[in-house]
């Protein structure tokens, strides 16, 4: 950590007065972290760094049963954190059910804790990295998850110790949520923004992208998150992090730019096609995915290949994957539609097209027509006949 945490107590015993210490926060040489905590300077930007200081300032007025846990292990652990809140320490104590609270500085969590998945990081006892993913992964929305867990792996958690700290949870709320996560979390992706990438890949309705591709610079590879061999087609996320990872002592931003055109006018010219996508892509990736598939049908082109229909649009709606395009189980013969396997969702069962309709007059999916019926209500049933009583007149 770049700043040192000052508390009131080890102020005093160093001499200062109270006068003193209101002298420095009113020039700032001194930032208030918290009440009684401080550092010098100011206070860092970055929220993570932030969200240390806080959490260190926290775990002194905390009793020994409350360990680190949910995002703040995260913080703690140097995880990757994308789109959480970091306003508040989030702890755990050990106790089945009672003691749990939640506090506008700091959320305590009441749950079973066992020896082997603590671990002491710079001096703070916190969950260990396996039990840190499955406890965010069970509060947290699907794609901040697998932030964290692709950040978990890259650190060297094993899949052995997740499936372990999994069935441990088992029964417990949102473990499904966390199975999920887990199963999709894939520790090749580097940044937030790639694995961001393979949530929209997979949720835009793609094939999952494989590690395969050209060859170019020297032996030199894409990235693992955005290669298709069957489609011949590379895709590349592009952060300003990728970049400042590549440069070398002494090398400019200028040159890293200038060597990866080089490296894509030599995927080109293997017969490749490349598409880049950016952080703002990735707020609505419907048009990168329309891109993406127009690369798929162009490859298909060239190889004489009979163009499929192109599935406009893949959602999610109760947890299924709805395919709002052709009957995929008919028309994607290269595999342009992801199964949803990995993401554990169950595709919506859409009834063949009536001849001579078209595809897209026949396709009714079976749970509309059900929710349609229950709006309707009970059909009418014409009373019994019998002596006296005479047949009820037509409906027109």
């Amino acid at each position: 950590m770049g700043q040192r945490l000052h508390r009131a107590g080890q102020l005093r015993a160093a001499g200062y007065t109270a006068d003193q210490v209101h002298r420095m926060l009113r020039s700032g040489a001194l930032t208030a972290v918290r009440r009684g905590a401080y550092v010098e300077g100011a206070r860092p930007e970055d929220a993570a760094l932030h969200h240390e200081l806080l959490v260190r300032a926290a775990v002194a007025e905390l009793d020994g049963s409350a360990v680190v846990s949910h995002v703040s292990a995260a913080v703690v652990h140097g995880l990757a954190v994308w789109s959480l809140p970091l306003d508040r320490v989030q702890v755990t104590r050990n106790r089945s059910r009672s003691g749990a609270r939640r506090g506008s500085r700091v959320h305590v969590h009441s749950a079973p804790l066992a020896d082997d998945e603590l671990v002491v990081v710079d001096g703070v006892v916190c969950t260990g990295l396996a039990r840190t993913v499955v406890d965010l992964a069970r509060e947290v929305p699907f794609e901040q998850a697998v932030v964290c867990a692709d950040a978990a792996l890259r650190a060297g958690l094993e899949r052995p110790a997740l499936d372990a700290a999994l069935r441990r949870a088992r029964g417990w709320p949102g473990v499904p949520a966390a199975r999920r996560a887990a199963a999709f979390a894939d520790g090749g992706s580097e940044s937030v923004g790639e694995s961001r990438s393979r949530v929209a890949i997979a949720l835009a309705g793609l094939p999952a992208p494989q590690c395969s591709g050209p060859s170019a610079s020297g032996g030199r590879r894409p990235t693992r998150t955005s290669g298709w061999s069957r489609q011949r087609t590379v895709g590349e996320f592009d952060g300003k992090v990728k970049y400042g990872r590549l440069l070398k002592p002494g090398q400019d931003a200028g040159e890293v730019v200038y060597a990866e055109k080089l490296r894509e006018d030599a995927i080109r010219d293997e017969g490749w096609q490349v598409v880049r996508w950016t952080w703002l892509d990735l707020r609505d990736f419907g048009p990168t995915a329309a891109r993406i598939r127009a690369r798929f049908c162009d490859d298909m082109s060239a190889r004489g290949h009979r163009r499929p229909p192109v599935h406009t649009a893949h959602h999610v709606h109760g947890g299924s994957l709805v395919c709002t395009g052709g009957d995929r189980r008919v028309h994607d013969p290269d595999g342009m539609c992801t199964n949803a396997a990995r993401l554990r969702l169950r595709p919506a069962r859409l009834r063949p097209a009536r001849p001579g309709r078209g595809a897209a007059a026949g396709q009714r999916f079976r749970p509309a027509r059900r929710a349609a019926a229950r709006r309707r209500g009970p059909r009418r049933r014409a009373p019994p006949r019998g002596p006296g009583t005479r047949r009820p007149p037509a409906r027109r």
